[in-house]
């Protein structure tokens, strides 16, 4: 999967963003940000996107094996504190967030 479509996602959901269904796009918003870096900090997170802090470990936390609400989540996320700095948190791709991914994003293979 290419940078290219990654930010052409991005460009649309930015489009589309503040319309019905917000929470879900910034979802998704998220989601692609830690599938486009692999690794990042959730304060680089909502720099990025501009979405408040507290909701950016919400909806990464969404994405976790664990959500916010304790219910078992898709495991696509895997957030942990910064072992360098403990009151940063990390959020990671994992294979299986990669592979969902590479997945819905595949349409260039397609064409």
């Amino acid at each position: 999967m290419g940078e290219r479509a990654v930010d052409t996602v991005r460009r649309v959901l930015r489009l589309i963003d503040g319309t019905e269904g917000n929470m879900k796009i910034n979802r998704l918003q998220v989601l692609l940000e830690v599938y486009s870096a692999g690794k990042i900090s959730l304060s680089e997170v909502y720099n990025r996107l501009d979405i408040h802090p507290a909701h950016v470990s919400k909806l990464v936390a969404s994405w976790t094996n664990l959500t916010a609400d304790k219910k078992p989540g898709p495991n696509y996320i895997k957030a942990y504190p910064d072992p360098m700095h403990m009151n940063t948190k990390i959020a990671e791709i994992t294979p299986e967030g990669k592979k969902y991914l590479d997945t819905l994003l595949d349409w260039e293979k397609e064409r």
